[in-house]
């Protein structure tokens, strides 16, 4: 509480280096004064940020695509050595449902 009522009293002037003082271990806190702090920047800086932002959120996107794929890639391969449905399922994540369509579609 005591965090609280200090940030809504003194978030503008407080500085970096009191920050980390008073911040400690307190996630919730740090990003209270993160977005505090965005209402000081410029609009070059907003927008660069912004930009750094939809960078990482493609970046992550990508990832996840990829996972994805090469999840399904060793699903085929487990489907072309035989292997039963329900060990690729536990192995993978993947529905009973998702592994058949990829056996159909290895099946082509």
């Amino acid at each position: 509480i005591d965090k609280w009522m200090y940030f809504f009293k003194h978030g503008k002037e407080t500085s970096e280096a009191d920050l980390a003082k008073i911040i400690g271990s307190d996630a919730i806190i740090e990003r209270a004064y993160s977005e505090l702090n965005r209402f000081n920047w410029s609009e070059v800086e907003l927008n660069t940020y912004e930009q750094e932002e939809k960078h990482e959120r493609d970046h992550l996107s990508l990832m996840a695509s990829k996972y994805d794929e090469g999840k399904e890639e060793v699903a085929r391969k487990m489907l072309e050595l035989g292997m039963n449905v329900e060990c690729i399922r536990d192995c993978t994540g993947f529905s009973v449902e998702k592994i058949q369509d990829l056996s159909r579609k290895n099946n082509r």
